[in-house]
């Protein structure tokens, strides 16, 4: 709507254009507020999911560490193998 058209409409058409005009703004306002909530919150999550995800990482590797300090291999020469390929213990 340009001047020539607001000037040609009666004072009730005119007041009822601007209180429109006032309660999209207000809306407006009000939709620019919850995105920028929205945003927010979505960066809280993403800083969790981060957070969760590097601390399920470090847990996994703790656990290979434990793993392998609990239940060490012995450490067996090639002559012991030998030994034992071709001259096993009694009771094996």
């Amino acid at each position: 709507m340009n001047l020539d058209h607001f000037n040609n409409l009666s004072d009730d058409e005119k007041a009822a254009y601007l209180l429109s005009c006032e309660a999209l703004e207000t809306t407006a306002k009000d939709q620019e507020a919850e995105i920028s909530s929205l945003k927010n919150e979505n960066d809280n999550y993403k800083a969790g999911a981060e957070k969760l995800e590097k601390d399920l990482r470090e847990a996994k590797e703790l656990n290979f560490t434990l793993a392998r300090s609990a239940n060490p291999q012995p450490k067996r020469s090639a002559e012991d193998i030998l030994q034992e390929m071709f001259y096993p213990q009694k009771g094996e």
